[in-house]
């Protein structure tokens, strides 16, 4: 992708032959990056729920916290209680949904901000060679094209009422070419690269504030119980601590996942 962009804007006189693309490259996506993970410390306000959901089937337990001696005898309650595994796998589910709808936004957006790269026959020999096409958003029918096919399914119609409500936006709003500008046109909605900047940040936030949680008041204290000479029998609930590590486990390599991806989606 940075070829493709790179000899594009050579090809249109916008770059000096000699300019070295890979500096350019590494400075702006480490400004897109750090804008990903620059938070407030405002938003941390809702990890202190979390935090008090564990703690409460700790001390439901005569359990100060996870670093407590005593830490194992909440063992396996985190499984075993619905008020803290359901909230937990359905935060992990919205997340994963959440980060793949905006892998896919930013993906078909890139089909369209992108220059097209395409093989063609240079003689009767049959040999080829490679040439570009300007991306595609240059061309107002392809434009066209684009916008009507982000309604054409269930699923697309939906995220399109997501971005409009989060851009307070009413559901029959409509934007074209001959009204608004091109970025508009192409996300939809008013100012959408900065809506998906800031979903892509605060989704960012979730991922690490769920590894965070699961990493840290769950999953040691059961490694420890499973550590111990005596087994699970030290645990709170013997039986659901191996189930609760690897449930918990899961979800944390899911959020992992979903962190990995997140620089490509940019």
């Amino acid at each position: 992708q940075t070829l493709l962009i790179f000899t594009y804007k050579m090809k249109q006189g916008n770059l000096p032959r000699d300019t070295r693309v890979e500096p350019l490259v590494e400075e702006q996506f480490a400004s897109q990056l750090y804008e990903l993970v620059e938070l407030s410390p405002l938003t941390w306000l809702p990890l202190i729920p979390a935090l008090a959901l564990a703690n409460g089937v700790d001390l439901s337990h005569d359990v100060v916290n996870a670093q407590s001696p005593n830490a194992a005898e909440a063992a396996g309650f985190f499984f075993s209680s619905p008020q803290v595994i359901f909230p937990s796998v359905a935060i992990v589910s919205l997340s994963a949904l959440w980060g793949l709808v905006n892998f896919w936004k930013m993906s078909e957006l890139k089909t369209m901000v992108l220059p097209v790269l395409i093989q063609v026959d240079a003689s009767e020999e049959g040999s080829s060679k490679a040439t570009m096409l300007p991306p595609r958003f240059t061309v107002p029918s392809q434009v066209e094209s684009f916008v009507a096919s982000t309604s054409s399914s269930w699923y697309q119609r939906t995220v399109n009422q997501v971005e409009r409500f989060f851009a307070n936006e009413g559901a029959e709003s409509n934007h074209t070419m001959n009204d608004c500008s091109l970025e508009t046109t192409l996300f939809g909605v008013e100012d959408g690269l900065e809506l998906y900047l800031s979903s892509l940040r605060s989704h960012t936030w979730l991922c690490i504030t769920s590894i965070v949680f699961f990493g840290t008041q769950i999953i040691p204290r059961d490694l420890q119980v499973l550590a111990q000479p005596s087994g699970v029998a030290i645990a709170g609930d013997p039986g659901s601590v191996l189930p609760e590590l690897v449930t918990y486990s899961t979800l944390i390599a899911i959020s992992f996942a979903l962190l990995a991806i997140s620089p490509s989606t940019l």
